[in-house]
């Protein structure tokens, strides 16, 4: 599944938590499509550092709800340091 559906399923099913609470499961799920595409772009493309964090940044862009939306919600009902 892409990040983006993830991101949306993990947002529903999660909206009771806290965002510290399930952040860290899509976190893990970032850095994993990182390492996989990363290591196909390698064997294709010479720039393919530049090309997979493009592609994980317009990723993020996208996002629905937006990420910052829901650490400004986070931070409205936790404290801060919580959060940090």
């Amino acid at each position: 599944a892409s990040l983006v559906h993830n991101w949306k399923l993990q947002y529903e099913a999660n909206s009771e938590q806290s965002l510290v609470d399930w952040l860290p499961t899509f976190y893990d799920q970032l850095m994993s499509t990182f390492h996989i595409e990363l290591q196909w772009c390698e064997q294709v493309f010479d720039k393919a550092l530049k090309i997979v964090c493009d592609m994980l940044s317009q990723t993020l862009v996208g996002l629905d709800p937006p990420l910052p939306m829901v650490m400004s919600e986070a931070m409205q009902e936790t404290p801060l340091i919580t959060l940090i």
